[in-house]
């Protein structure tokens, strides 16, 4: 995560701590909402976000729904909660890249309440998938004794990359490949 305090001048990169940094757990597709009625240092942040519980699943991958929030600008986290799941893979439908969750996730804020919107797929019914977008009857709240957890002091792991092969987007039409700067890593 990196914040702003004017839109130019950046924090450093600092890893939220949904997980301990040898965790097995793969995170992915995040939407994040902050409460417009704070801000700064004690501004309130939630993200819903899909992931693996092991990541190095091969075929045999189930799919969750989780989140985090944090009542302190993003400086301390809940650990990571189950939303939904877990949901097989072939419960979702096939894109080009393979079988896909969708990337309609986020987060509002309601009266100051926080409250995920995210896909969650059950079991098809003959050839008919059954995929449909939710939400939380509760907001998205940590209890008031629940621990918080930083990475503040945390150094990046040496040679740490993503184990997903890098594919390259084009824009909507397919005719315009989206610039080598504006992809995180970028190439070499």
């Amino acid at each position: 995560m990196s914040s702003s305090a004017d839109g130019k001048k950046w924090s450093a990169v600092t890893r939220i701590p949904i997980d301990p940094i040898k965790s097995t757990v793969d995170h992915f597709l995040p939407g994040i909402g902050a409460d417009p009625t704070t801000s700064g240092g004690t501004a309130h942040l939630t993200i819903v976000y899909y992931y693996y519980p092991v990541s190095a699943c091969n075929n045999s991958c189930k799919l969750d729904v989780g989140f985090v929030t944090s009542e302190d600008g993003g400086k301390t986290w809940t650990a990571g909660k189950q939303l939904a799941g877990p949901m097989q893979l072939t419960w979702l439908p096939v894109s080009d890249q393979g079988y896909m969750v969708a990337d309609y996730i986020g987060v509002t804020y309601t009266n100051g309440d926080p409250r995920g919107i995210f896909a969650v797929a059950h079991a098809p019914s003959g050839t008919t998938l059954n995929e449909a977008m939710y939400t939380t009857k509760e907001p998205l709240t940590a209890t008031s004794g629940e621990p918080r957890f930083s990475s503040k002091g945390e150094k990046p792991v040496r040679g740490a990359k993503s184990d997903h092969e890098m594919k390259f987007y084009y824009d909507d039409e397919g005719e315009r490949q989206m610039p080598p700067s504006r992809l995180i890593p970028r190439p070499k």
